[in-house]
Protein backbone atom coordinates (compact mmCIF):
# COMPACT_ATOMS: atom_id res chain seq x y z
CA UNK A 1 0.00 0.00 0.00
CA UNK A 2 1.56 3.58 -0.63
CA UNK A 3 0.47 6.88 0.75
CA UNK A 4 1.87 9.72 -1.64
CA UNK A 5 0.18 12.64 0.20
CA UNK A 6 1.81 10.99 3.74
CA UNK A 7 5.16 10.97 1.86
CA UNK A 8 5.36 14.10 0.53
CA UNK A 9 4.34 16.11 4.05
CA UNK A 10 5.93 13.65 5.86
CA UNK A 11 9.25 14.75 3.47
CA UNK A 12 8.29 18.61 3.90
CA UNK A 13 7.51 18.74 7.66
CA UNK A 14 11.05 16.62 8.10
CA UNK A 15 13.24 19.65 6.75
CA UNK A 16 11.32 22.15 8.86
CA UNK A 17 11.38 20.08 11.61
CA UNK A 18 15.31 19.07 11.09
CA UNK A 19 16.24 22.99 10.32
CA UNK A 20 14.81 23.71 13.34
CA UNK A 21 14.95 21.14 16.52
CA UNK A 22 17.77 20.68 18.58
CA UNK A 23 16.64 17.25 19.88
CA UNK A 24 16.34 14.50 17.34
CA UNK A 25 15.56 10.75 18.35
CA UNK A 26 18.62 9.99 19.44
CA UNK A 27 18.87 12.66 22.18
CA UNK A 28 16.38 10.93 24.13
CA UNK A 29 16.21 8.13 26.66
CA UNK A 30 13.88 6.14 27.72
CA UNK A 31 12.20 6.86 30.76
CA UNK A 32 12.77 10.82 30.52
CA UNK A 33 10.61 12.86 32.24
CA UNK A 34 8.82 16.38 30.27
CA UNK A 35 8.56 18.97 32.82
CA UNK A 36 5.01 19.59 31.64
CA UNK A 37 3.15 22.74 33.05
CA UNK A 38 0.04 22.35 35.83
CA UNK A 39 -3.26 22.90 34.07
CA UNK A 40 -6.47 24.38 35.29
CA UNK A 41 -9.46 24.20 34.34
CA UNK A 42 -12.30 27.05 34.82
CA UNK A 43 -15.99 26.93 34.98
CA UNK A 44 -16.06 28.97 31.77
CA UNK A 45 -13.30 27.02 29.82
CA UNK A 46 -15.42 23.44 30.66
CA UNK A 47 -18.51 24.70 29.32
CA UNK A 48 -17.22 26.66 26.52
CA UNK A 49 -15.32 23.37 25.24
CA UNK A 50 -18.61 21.35 26.13
CA UNK A 51 -20.96 23.43 23.96
CA UNK A 52 -18.93 23.03 20.90
CA UNK A 53 -17.46 19.62 21.01
CA UNK A 54 -19.40 17.33 23.88
CA UNK A 55 -22.68 19.04 24.57
CA UNK A 56 -23.82 16.81 27.50
CA UNK A 57 -25.86 18.37 30.03
CA UNK A 58 -23.71 17.56 32.90
CA UNK A 59 -20.59 19.37 30.96
CA UNK A 60 -22.57 22.26 29.81
CA UNK A 61 -25.83 23.26 32.31
CA UNK A 62 -24.59 23.51 36.24
CA UNK A 63 -28.52 22.87 37.82
CA UNK A 64 -28.91 20.04 35.36
CA UNK A 65 -25.15 18.50 36.96
CA UNK A 66 -26.38 19.32 40.15
CA UNK A 67 -29.10 16.61 40.11
CA UNK A 68 -26.75 13.98 37.83
CA UNK A 69 -24.99 11.46 38.87
CA UNK A 70 -21.60 13.49 39.02
CA UNK A 71 -23.54 16.05 41.62
CA UNK A 72 -22.32 18.51 39.72
CA UNK A 73 -20.40 20.56 36.32
CA UNK A 74 -18.02 18.14 35.23
CA UNK A 75 -15.27 18.63 32.41
CA UNK A 76 -15.72 16.28 28.74
CA UNK A 77 -12.83 13.90 28.76
CA UNK A 78 -12.05 15.20 25.99
CA UNK A 79 -11.16 18.94 26.92
CA UNK A 80 -9.70 17.47 30.01
CA UNK A 81 -7.32 15.18 27.35
CA UNK A 82 -6.90 18.27 24.76
CA UNK A 83 -6.11 21.11 27.71
CA UNK A 84 -3.46 17.77 29.63
CA UNK A 85 -1.96 17.32 25.18
CA UNK A 86 -0.98 20.83 25.20
CA UNK A 87 0.89 20.79 28.25
CA UNK A 88 2.85 17.85 26.90
CA UNK A 89 3.26 19.71 23.51
CA UNK A 90 4.53 22.28 25.33
CA UNK A 91 6.86 19.94 27.51
CA UNK A 92 8.37 18.71 24.10
CA UNK A 93 9.85 21.82 23.19
CA UNK A 94 12.24 21.65 20.21
CA UNK A 95 12.13 17.97 19.81
CA UNK A 96 12.06 16.51 15.81
CA UNK A 97 8.11 15.42 15.85
CA UNK A 98 7.62 14.29 12.26
CA UNK A 99 4.31 13.57 12.98
CA UNK A 100 1.72 11.39 15.86
CA UNK A 101 1.33 8.02 14.69
CA UNK A 102 -1.00 6.91 17.12
CA UNK A 103 -2.79 7.16 20.76
CA UNK A 104 -2.70 3.92 23.63
CA UNK A 105 -6.04 3.47 25.84
CA UNK A 106 -7.33 6.49 27.45
CA UNK A 107 -8.51 5.27 30.71
CA UNK A 108 -10.37 7.77 33.36
CA UNK A 109 -10.50 7.22 36.88
CA UNK A 110 -12.07 11.00 38.48
CA UNK A 111 -14.21 13.58 37.05
CA UNK A 112 -12.14 16.99 36.62
CA UNK A 113 -14.16 19.71 38.27
CA UNK A 114 -14.37 23.75 37.96
CA UNK A 115 -11.18 25.58 39.59
CA UNK A 116 -9.15 21.79 39.58
CA UNK A 117 -5.68 21.97 38.94
CA UNK A 118 -3.88 19.18 37.26
CA UNK A 119 -0.60 18.11 37.42
CA UNK A 120 0.68 15.56 34.26
CA UNK A 121 3.40 13.16 34.42
CA UNK A 122 4.51 12.76 31.23
CA UNK A 123 7.67 10.14 29.64
CA UNK A 124 9.13 9.11 27.55
CA UNK A 125 8.86 5.62 26.20
CA UNK A 126 8.90 2.60 24.18
CA UNK A 127 11.98 4.19 21.61
CA UNK A 128 12.89 2.01 18.68
CA UNK A 129 14.60 3.11 15.78
CA UNK A 130 12.63 2.13 12.18
CA UNK A 131 13.54 -0.60 10.24
CA UNK A 132 12.59 0.74 6.85
CA UNK A 133 13.27 4.48 7.18
CA UNK A 134 16.70 4.52 9.23
CA UNK A 135 16.73 8.54 9.44
CA UNK A 136 13.45 8.28 11.87
CA UNK A 137 12.23 6.73 15.18
CA UNK A 138 9.47 5.77 16.74
CA UNK A 139 8.84 6.97 20.75
CA UNK A 140 5.46 7.13 22.87
CA UNK A 141 4.81 9.31 25.76
CA UNK A 142 3.45 7.79 28.68
CA UNK A 143 1.05 9.94 31.05
CA UNK A 144 -0.46 10.27 34.15
CA UNK A 145 -3.03 13.08 35.92
CA UNK A 146 -3.79 13.88 38.65
CA UNK A 147 -5.55 16.49 40.43
CA UNK A 148 -4.56 18.53 43.25
CA UNK A 149 -5.40 16.25 45.98
CA UNK A 150 -3.50 13.58 44.50
CA UNK A 151 -6.56 11.93 42.96
CA UNK A 152 -5.83 9.96 39.62
CA UNK A 153 -7.78 11.32 36.87
CA UNK A 154 -6.91 9.93 33.53
CA UNK A 155 -3.84 8.02 32.01
CA UNK A 156 -2.78 7.75 27.99
CA UNK A 157 -0.14 7.61 25.95
CA UNK A 158 1.10 8.93 22.69
CA UNK A 159 3.05 7.36 19.72
CA UNK A 160 5.12 9.50 17.72
CA UNK A 161 7.37 9.54 14.71
CA UNK A 162 10.73 11.61 15.32
CA UNK A 163 13.82 12.28 13.18
CA UNK A 164 17.24 11.11 13.62
CA UNK A 165 19.81 13.47 13.72
CA UNK A 166 21.95 11.79 11.04
CA UNK A 167 20.56 8.27 9.41
CA UNK A 168 24.16 6.63 9.22
CA UNK A 169 25.30 7.82 12.65
CA UNK A 170 24.93 5.25 15.54
CA UNK A 171 21.16 6.04 17.22
CA UNK A 172 19.45 4.85 20.23
CA UNK A 173 19.69 3.60 23.48
CA UNK A 174 21.58 0.49 22.24
CA UNK A 175 23.88 3.05 19.77
CA UNK A 176 22.50 0.46 16.62
CA UNK A 177 23.92 1.26 13.41
CA UNK A 178 21.91 1.42 10.25
CA UNK A 179 23.38 2.30 7.01
CA UNK A 180 22.04 4.72 4.40
CA UNK A 181 22.37 4.34 0.90
CA UNK A 182 21.62 8.51 0.37
CA UNK A 183 19.75 10.96 -1.04
CA UNK A 184 16.25 11.54 0.23
CA UNK A 185 14.95 8.88 2.89
CA UNK A 186 11.30 9.63 2.08
CA UNK A 187 11.92 9.82 -1.81
CA UNK A 188 10.28 6.68 -3.56
CA UNK A 189 9.86 5.09 -0.02
CA UNK A 190 6.33 5.84 0.99
CA UNK A 191 5.52 4.56 4.18
CA UNK A 192 3.25 1.65 4.96
CA UNK A 193 1.59 0.41 7.57
CA UNK A 194 4.06 -1.93 8.85
CA UNK A 195 5.96 1.44 9.47
CA UNK A 196 4.14 1.97 12.24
Amino acid sequence: MRFPRLTSMLRVGRRLQVSMARRYFEDITEGERLHCQDVAMTREEIIGFAKRFDPQPFHTDENVARESFFGGLIASSLHTLAACTRSVVGAQGDTAILSGVGMDEVRMFNPVRPGDVLSVEARWVDLKRSESKPGMGFAGIRCKVSNQKGEPVIEYGYRYLLACRDASQPCGPLGNRIEHAGGDLLKDQPMTPQDF
